[in-house]
């Protein structure tokens, strides 16, 4: 865990190898207490997404293998996470929207990992958090991990269990063509004076 733990270029043959090796320990359910807390802990650190495309692949197998064989214990942490940002009296809004948006990113790298269908049960939970996600202010940076999460669920679920997706996603799409919209005009405004 020690070599997982470290990002930095310098590391990288070592963090391949860990993950590697991890990613084949997971496989073994007798082994989970020795790994699933750290790798929990892992997934949700700041620094995870710095990482190369091998990693990433063993680490979706982890990821994988972790939430589903724990479930719904596992699944249910991550979606009580996204919820759990901390606000306090010396935590700027923007902080506040950026751990947010880290936060979704994560449960779309979850879902991501999963297999196809794999949480359609919990659907109607994944739309509840996705429909209190786009009530909060538009920004950027929450609403590029929104669209991310948007589309790992459309290639993740079927087809026709995602006709409640649509409305919501056709909403957003609207409020974002509209905004888009108006920049753009307000950008011709300023080009004629």
């Amino acid at each position: 865990m020690p070599y997982v733990r470290t990002h930095v270029s310098s590391n990288a043959p070592s963090y391949r190898s860990a993950s590697a090796l991890l990613m084949n320990i997971s496989q073994y359910s007798y082994t989970r207490k020795a790994w699933k807390k750290e790798a929990f802990e892992q997934l949700f650190d700041v620094a995870f997404f710095q990482l190369d495309i091998t990693a990433l692949r063993s680490w979706k197998i982890i990821v994988d293998n972790m939430i589903t064989n724990e479930r719904p214990t596992s699944f249910r942490d991550v979606m009580t996470k996204i919820n759990t940002v901390q606000t306090g009296l010396f935590v700027s809004k923007e902080h506040e929207y950026e751990q947010r948006a880290m936060l979704v990113k994560r449960f779309a790298f979850v879902i991501y990992a999963s297999e196809k269908d794999q949480y359609n049960r919990q659907l109607p939970e994944i739309l509840e958090r996705i429909a209190d996600l786009l009530k909060l202010p538009q920004v950027p940076v929450l609403h590029t991990q929104m669209f991310l999460f948007l589309r790992v669920l459309l290639l993740r679920i079927s087809t026709k269990n995602l006709i409640s997706l649509w409305p919501i996603l056709m909403a957003e799409l609207i409020q974002v063509l509209l905004q888009l919209e108006q920049d753009l005009l307000s950008d011709l405004e300023g080009d004629v004076k």
